[in-house]
């Protein structure tokens, strides 16, 4: 690239919480920048090196385990010197305070851009998301701000969607059987008068709602919208 012709702004990812899924994030962004630019964007990406048993834990309500690898990735990212950093997980937004105390260039939360997304479209939805996203609080207090009303799923229901998540990640993708368990939990929530179902934790992506008579948003791929409003 010659120097002056294009910008230089430049995305870091911080990837591994869920392999597949930070690994499409980025592909997904880079063939969608080339098709509307004709060049590939500039994209750095970490793959942290989760443990199994902190991604068992984050998932389960005790996400402390992954702190490390999340402080380590955004210094990582910041002597690569990247224009903006995200993280395609939202259980790991449990840190974003931390992230942005130890970051030299912005964090964008999913958290945050999920909330406005939601804001101008919807008043109560229901939330699919890990035990430590919900026990958190982390999209109860940006939703609450918005008076957007969210309806969660039943403790039984809730014990159900973190083994589905970790299905998914220990997959890699879903099956008729995973599909069929989270359309059940799906269509509870939207007969207790939720309006949309927000997929808040982005390994939900692998699922085949089609059997769901309700509107979907993907936490992800807000989130790949606003990244690519960044990188153009």
């Amino acid at each position: 690239m010659i120097a002056g012709i294009f910008p230089e702004t430049s995305l870091g990812i911080i990837g591994g919480f869920g392999p597949d899924t930070s690994t499409k994030f980025q592909l997904s962004i880079i063939h969608q920048f080339q098709k509307k630019f004709n060049r590939q964007p500039k994209v750095v990406m970490v793959n942290a090196p989760v443990t199994k048993q902190a991604e068992k834990l984050a998932i389960k309500g005790d996400p402390r385990l992954l702190r490390e690898f999340l402080v380590d990735s955004v210094k990582t990212l910041c002597s690569a010197n990247v224009s903006v950093i995200v993280l395609p997980c939202n259980t790991a937004h449990v840190f974003i305070s931390d992230l942005r105390k130890e970051s030299k260039v912005p964090v964008i939360s999913i958290i945050e851009k999920v909330a406005e997304f939601i804001s101008k479209r919807f008043s109560k939805v229901g939330l699919l998301a890990t035990s430590s996203t919900i026990n958190f609080g982390l999209f109860q207090k940006e939703f609450s701000k918005a008076n957007i009303q969210l309806i969660l799923p039943f403790p039984d229901q809730q014990k159900d969607v973190d083994k589905i998540i970790q299905k998914l990640l220990d997959c890699g993708k879903s099956n008729k059987q995973i599909d069929c368990d989270t359309n059940t939990i799906t269509k509870s929530l939207r007969n207790r008068g939720t309006e949309v179902i927000l997929l808040a934790c982005t390994d939900l992506q692998f699922i085949n709602f089609g059997a769901t008579n309700i509107p979907i948003i993907d936490s992800l791929q807000v989130l790949k919208d606003v990244s690519l409003g960044i990188l153009k």
